[in-house]
């Protein structure tokens, strides 16, 4: 890079670091030395969390569902120390005539958050004026707009104001697609932590688009040394009326349709990059998928979509059998949109498929694969259908794994995971289904032993309610998980349909205390399998199945955080898949799964029912209850 090599960088880091020791704000350098054909930099281990962790653990938006006053208060107060530190170093690297070059919050470890002391690592893109050819490398969400050629001092302060504004809410990625979402998330974040507007102002002129108007990193030192200790009144959020709903939905269908590029073989919608590695035409990423929503929303959708979608041969050695990534749910999906005969077809084609018994989750599985045979068995009264949704609850129940927690079924690699998507729950769910269509009792029996497993491992959070550990049994990540795709709201979409099944109160007192893990306005992304939409759609769940207010209003404050991610184009309105570098408008990921989400909390006093593959019909009378 540049003429430059790794080992001509790890030299200048060593430089610099040594130009820096006595500053306090970089590690101290140890040695520089040579092992046969390696270099080595060795430097002072600084112990702590880098301000990106930091964020997620102690952000109390994120960390907690409904944080008190001075809980906020106490955050803000760490962030100030924090952020009057780490400007005041890179006023002191820039007193030394060093640029930082790349700085984002992964860079910065926290040692000590209650006195602010934070240091900057990795000062690999760092270079002395004069001295140093500048590299170029940076970190998307946290470089600079004018930035051209060497990065500059003020190329700096930009990530400064880019790093306060992650330590709100890291959404810096959204950045490079969205550039104005800097303000709407300032206002936001600033206005629900209460922070004091002189503060979100600095950020914003940090990261204006005019170099020239940057503060100074001492200035902004100042000004936040002398903002309020106590947080502003936080000001009273007005969650999206039916109306802007639907014209948020409308925005997103607009998008959709102008996006599809019919001219294209590998997909037809933007999506995922995992739509590359899968198949054109799947739920979760592929073409399926989003025509499914768009029939959900507008009723219909184009002969030319149909006609692309149909032009696809479906090879089952390229395409699994599952529901959301393979042939039963591209089956299901054609089914919804009126092509009946192509998608008996295509189930009829899934049958004797090599992999079909392989796993027996719902994503990629065999329930998913009854789950589909349930739907269209009851399209069609094909008895058939049925039968072939008995044989995968008989072979559910000879390949179960039974245990004091419960029953689970391990994938190939002998793993139990967590969850709906690849867990017991999901397989739960099906059985329950399976109960209903057939009236026998083994299946129901069975599936409560299935949701059992999941519940066993709940654990309980310091604020009381419940949440899923994510990863497999014997080896989760020491994360607590809240998504549909693999933790609380996935889970929970489950026990309340078998509370409104059985009205066992045990199951309704766990519901209550899972379902506090869903209510949240913030989390790192707004699609439907692990962001706000899933959430969301598990809330009208629960609002629809027991009838109790406080479920709707809370999936009211996620569509309020779901608002935040909006990108408008030219042809409507897009969102971010996950990680947030690249437009999606998929159902797993993208706007899809976003607008159906929306779209039924538009229409939730009509209780039009869950979008994501679901058999409530099987459940009319249970579907709306008291709790008492």
């Amino acid at each position: 890079m540049n003429g430059r090599d790794a080992v001509d960088r790890l030299r200048k880091e060593y430089r610099l670091l040594q130009r820096l020791q006595g500053t306090g704000i970089t590690p101290a350098p140890i040695d520089l030395f040579e092992d046969w054909e390696h270099l080595f930099l060795v430097e002072e281990y600084i112990p702590g969390l880098d301000l990106g962790h930091f964020t997620i653990g102690f952000n109390p938006l994120i960390a907690k569902i409904h944080p008190d006053v001075r809980t906020i208060e106490a955050y803000v107060a760490l962030l100030q120390k924090i952020w009057i530190n780490l400007a005041l170093g890179i006023a002191a690297i820039h007193d030394r005539g060093i640029i930082c070059g790349d700085l984002s919050i992964k860079n910065v470890v926290v040692r000590n958050a209650e006195l602010g002391d934070v240091r900057i690592i990795d000062l690999e893109a760092a270079w002395e004026d004069g001295v140093d050819a500048p590299t170029q490398l940076m970190t998307p969400g946290f470089s600079s707009p004018t930035r051209r050629g060497a990065p500059s001092k003020e190329d700096d302060r930009y990530a400064l104001g880019a790093v306060m504004l992650g330590t709100l809410f890291p959404m810096n990625n959204l950045l490079d697609l969205e550039p104005s979402a800097k303000e709407v998330f300032i206002e936001a974040l600033g206005g629900d932590l209460g922070l004091p507007e002189q503060a979100q102002h600095v950020i914003e002129k940090c990261m204006s688009n005019v170099a020239s108007e940057r503060p100074t990193p001492r200035q902004v030192a100042e000004i936040i040394r002398h903002v309020p200790a106590q947080c502003a009144t936080a000001p009273v959020s007005t969650p999206p009326s039916r109306e802007e709903l639907l014209e948020i939905v409308s925005d997103i269908a607009d998008y959709i349709c102008v996006s599809a590029d019919l001219d294209r073989e590998d997909r037809l919608y933007p999506a995922d990059p995992f739509v590359f590695l899968t198949n054109p035409l799947g739920v979760a990423h592929g073409a399926v998928g989003v025509a499914y929503a768009l029939s959900r929303i507008e009723g219909e959708v184009s002969k030319l979509i149909r006609s692309w979608i149909l032009s696809r041969p479906i090879n089952p050695d390229q395409y699994p059998p599952g529901l959301y990534l393979g042939s039963a749910g591209i089956a299901w999906g054609l089914w919804e949109l009126g092509l009946e005969e192509v998608a008996l077809q295509t189930l009829r084609a899934t049958d004797n498929h090599a992999l079909l018994w392989d796993l027996a989750d719902v994503f990629y599985g065999a329930a998913g694969y009854g789950l589909t045979c349930l739907r269209l068995h009851q399209g069609t009264g094909d008895q058939a259908l049925l039968d072939r949704a008995v044989q995968v609850g008989d072979w559910l129940a000879h390949s179960r794994i039974s245990d004091v927690r419960g029953c689970h079924w391990p994938d190939k690699e002998g793993r139990s995971w967590l969850g709906y998507a690849r867990g017991a729950s999901g397989i739960a769910l099906f059985l329950l289904y399976l109960h209903l269509a057939t009236g026998e009792e083994r299946f129901l029996k069975l599936g409560e032993e299935a949701l059992a497993f999941d519940l066993t491992h709940a654990l309980t959070t310091e604020e009381g309610y419940l949440s899923i550990p994510r990863g497999t049994v014997g080896s989760f990540e020491n994360v607590l998980t809240h998504y549909w795709l693999d933790g609380s709201a996935g889970v929970a979409t489950v026990l309340v349909r078998f509370w409104a099944y059985t009205k066992n109160t045990e199951y309704l007192d766990t519901l209550k205390r899972l379902a506090q893990d869903t209510f949240r306005k913030y989390t790192v992304f707004p699609g439907l399998f692990r962001g706000l939409s899933g959430l969301g759609n598990f809330l009208l769940d629960a609002y629809e199945f027991t009838g109790e207010e406080c479920y709707l209003h809370e999936a009211y404050r996620t569509a309020s955080g779901i608002a935040l991610f909006k990108i408008r184009r030219s042809g409507g309105l897009a969102f971010p898949g996950e990680q947030l570098y690249r437009i999606s408008t998929d159902f797993g990921t993208g706007s899809a799964g976003i607008g159906l989400f929306l779209h039924r909390l538009a229409h939730a006093g009509q209780q039009v029912g869950n979008f994501n593959f679901t058999l409530d019909h099987l459940l009319q009378g249970y579907s709306v209850g008291t709790t008492g």
